[in-house]
């Protein structure tokens, strides 16, 4: 059977979803919970380039309407450095998103 691992996305992309819950409930657990989930579409999708950058994209745009809070910036600083640090340990990845600019977020 040929997989071609968009059940894979599909799910983590549900999983990055926490991200958007964040800023009402426990920020920084939530953001940790969301690196968890980036790490996985990391090793099963490996579209990790645009799925940080979608989540900061999201954080940008909260902040440009107004709708950001300490809340906010803990969830996403969670999330940042627990799904860069995990990404970092899938071989094909390696240290990429430290050296590169597009990966920042």
């Amino acid at each position: 059977v040929k997989n071609d691992n968009v059940g894979d996305y599909i799910r983590g992309k549900q999983d990055v979803g926490f991200e958007i819950s964040a800023p009402t409930r426990s920020a920084a657990f939530y953001g940790a919970l969301t690196g968890i989930a980036y790490f996985y579409m990391v090793a099963a999708w490996g579209g990790y380039v645009f799925v940080v950058n979608l989540v900061g994209a999201h954080a940008a745009s909260l902040i440009l309407l107004g709708r950001h809070s300490s809340k906010l910036h803990a969830a996403y600083s969670a999330f940042y450095l627990v799904g860069t640090a995990l990404a970092t340990r899938v071989p094909v990845v390696g240290t990429t998103p430290l050296r590169s600019l597009e990966q920042l977020g």
